[in-house]
């Protein structure tokens, strides 16, 4: 697994930082079943499927905390703004 960068397995698939293991499990289904292993191009797949890894095992997972800093960062999904045409 060489070929695939340093990851947060969290943004990988997601997830909280504080998501529980059912959370953990359920976005992994999702996004294992939109890349598929045997789609031709899928560069996402091995990601997901390595931000899984990290996630479930426990010795990973360890190794994984002690490696990333745990600062819940904000992520925005989007902008808004809003112009009203009256006061």
């Amino acid at each position: 697994m060489s070929n695939i960068p340093d990851i947060d397995p969290y943004a990988a698939l997601g997830i909280p930082q504080d998501a529980p293991l059912e959370l953990i499990e359920v976005a992994y289904e999702l996004l294992a079943k939109r890349y598929p292993k045997e789609a031709a191009g899928t560069t996402q797949r091995p990601i997901i499927d390595r931000a899984y890894e990290l996630l479930t095992s426990k010795n990973m997972a360890f190794s994984a905390m002690k490696q990333q800093s745990r600062v819940i960062s904000a992520r925005r999904h989007f902008s808004m703004a809003v112009t009203t045409s009256r006061t």
